[in-house]
């Protein structure tokens, strides 16, 4: 799969720096991380609720600047823009980091993960948003998606099995990316690939997701967790 998405990159014939300096691979880096983190603050929820009703999404419902918070409050239109453009965001996070890294001869598949972190904080931490941001679920979904697709299937089945049975964001949220570093580990083994640094990478986004969740996983325990109704778009 890894190999089907760098030949996209080769396709684009992202011009090569030939010997590149390590002060030039140092620039890529920051580079990287600059962009990962500044695309992650873009922070479509709050940008489509204010489009929408002129209010913040974070002084609504859950006070989450999320996908499940905008269907919840604002409604299906603002709420799949949302989920849309979040995924894409993820996505083009990735690709940033691939191009970067091809382009002075560095590891195409570390230079999207090195990608992932920045566009997660940015998510979290949107600076153009006073630094509160997302949980980061469906951005994670379009970072995996390109990442590992295969892995990115798996996981959407597990998602909406959770969501289909229960109706609770939250829950669905906390099964998947509990199993995506396990799912990510077996698909290494059945495929020869070695699975440290990939199941590093998703271990760790996995538990930013659960801090992320802290709240969603004491009323989960509680038995309080509201489950995900979406707000018709007349009402607003």
């Amino acid at each position: 799969m890894r190999d089907n998405i760098f030949e996209i990159i080769k396709i684009l014939r992202t011009k090569q720096i030939p010997d590149a300096t390590l002060f030039q691979k140092t620039l890529v880096i920051f580079a990287v991380a600059a962009a990962g983190y500044i695309l992650g603050s873009l922070c479509f929820a709050v940008i489509f609720t204010k489009i929408f009703t002129g209010k913040d999404i974070r002084d609504m419902g859950s006070g989450t600047a999320g996908t499940a918070n905008v269907l919840r409050n604002v409604g299906i239109i603002p709420g799949l823009l949302t989920g849309v453009f979040d995924f894409i965001k993820g996505a083009v996070g990735v690709y940033i980091g691939f191009i970067l890294f091809n382009m002075v001869e560095m590891e195409m598949y570390a230079g999207g993960c090195f990608a992932t972190i920045f566009v997660l904080l940015g998510h979290f931490y949107p600076i153009f948003f006073k630094y509160k941001g997302g949980k980061g679920v469906v951005a994670m979904g379009g970072i995996v998606a390109v990442l590992n697709l295969k892995l990115f299937l798996m996981l959407l089945l597990v998602y909406l099995g959770v969501l289909l049975g229960t109706k609770i964001t939250s829950l669905a949220a906390v099964v998947t990316f509990f199993m995506l570093p396990i799912a990510n580990f077996v698909l290494c083994m059945m495929d020869s690939v070695n699975w440290i640094a990939s199941t590093s990478l998703y271990l760790c986004v996995s538990l930013l997701i659960f801090l992320a969740h802290k709240d969603n996983i004491k009323r989960l325990k509680e038995g309080t967790e509201p489950k995900l109704i979406i707000k018709k778009q007349k009402d607003n």
